[in-house]
């Protein structure tokens, strides 16, 4: 790793002759220049790298808010990407069923209650209109009414609506765009980073865009692709090789080759899969928990996790791998 680097990118601060004091409301921000620019200057690309739109953001200072004061309980409105994946095999076992991304136009940034009132009202709203919010995840609400089955995904400002039909979807659409200012951004292509291709077999998840840009940023973007990015037969230790200077960036590497396959399965069962690596950490000797999970033919969940503490025999570690997959079933 020591021919990974960065390049220093030098900045021209003699460019900036005064700086401008932090306004107190959006009419003495738009009219500084300075910050003006500021909330402008953001864009969104499509997933092929070409410009979606400018997008600005409504930001609001909560440095100084203390929890129990200015506000209550604070959490992050996030839908779980297993949930994603679970509904997305669901609703393609059906070629009559369709998906839409739609986007909040407004939202307030900043405030730490501002996820926790989103969300309060939104799962207020869609109550009332017929639907529930699933017991696994509350980010999910689930729309069941005689032949009709809708599903909204939930993840901050962002929403994934999945339909068995294309009237309910202009119903629901119209509710949802009457209670809340918000755009339809058409069939499901790009959410969360993960570019959705639809194939013969189904649907297609890669994370190429995502990837190329850490790769990108590594300067790793010209060298030449392997079969195997990753040696499965090493066993790494702390006091093993030259600690890496930018260990994130060094972690957030990726691939641009492969992605995840959702084929439409009549298969209703859940099969999960689970092994354990006896004392194969080489510094602490604590065994390493893998699992997978399949929906039919599609696996929707996986994690490879060091145990937290040292198990005596091999049964052990693999009774605890057990127990780690137990609650994501």
């Amino acid at each position: 790793m020591d021919d990974i680097f960065k390049p220093k990118t030098l900045f021209n601060l003699s460019a900036i002759t005064s700086l401008s004091p932090i306004p107190s409301t959006p009419k003495a921000a738009l009219s500084d220049p300075h910050w003006n620019h500021t909330m402008i200057d953001e864009q969104k690309f499509h997933s092929d790298g070409s410009l979606e739109r400018y997008k600005a953001r409504l930001v609001g200072d909560g440095r100084t808010q203390t929890i129990g004061v200015d506000c209550n309980e604070t959490f992050s409105p996030v839908i779980k990407l297993a949930t994603i994946r679970i509904v997305l095999t669901i609703a393609f076992r059906d070629h009559s069923n369709s998906d839409h991304l739609c986007l909040l136009q407004c939202s307030l940034y900043g405030l730490k209650q501002g996820p926790c009132v989103w969300y309060h009202r939104f799962a207020t709203f869609v109550s009332t209109i017929g639907f529930s919010h699933s017991q696994s995840d509350n980010l999910l609400f689930v729309y069941q009414r005689s032949m009709d089955t809708a599903y909204i995904l939930l993840y901050v400002d962002d929403i994934i609506l999945v339909t068995s039909s294309s009237s309910l979807r202009h119903t629901i659409m119209s509710l949802l765009t009457k209670e809340f200012a918000m755009e339809d951004l058409g069939n499901l292509s790009y959410f969360l980073g993960i570019n959705v291709t639809r194939n013969s077999q189904g649907l297609f998840l890669d994370q190429t865009k995502y990837a190329h840009d850490i790769i990108t940023r590594a300067d790793l973007a010209n060298c030449n692709p392997v079969k195997t990015p990753v040696d499965t037969n090493g066993k790494l230790s702390s006091t093993s090789g030259k600690p890496y200077s930018k260990p994130t960036l060094f972690r957030s590497l990726g691939t641009l080759t492969y992605g995840l396959q959702l084929h439409r399965s009549s298969i209703n069962s859940l099969v999960s899969y689970t092994d354990a690596d006896w004392g194969g950490c080489p510094d602490t000797r604590r065994s390493t928990s893998r699992y997978c999970d399949f929906l039919g033919d599609n696996l929707i969940s996986w994690s490879s996790t060091r145990q937290p503490i040292v198990s005596r025999s091999s049964v052990k570690a693999e009774y605890r791998g057990v127990t780690n997959v137990g609650p994501t079933v």
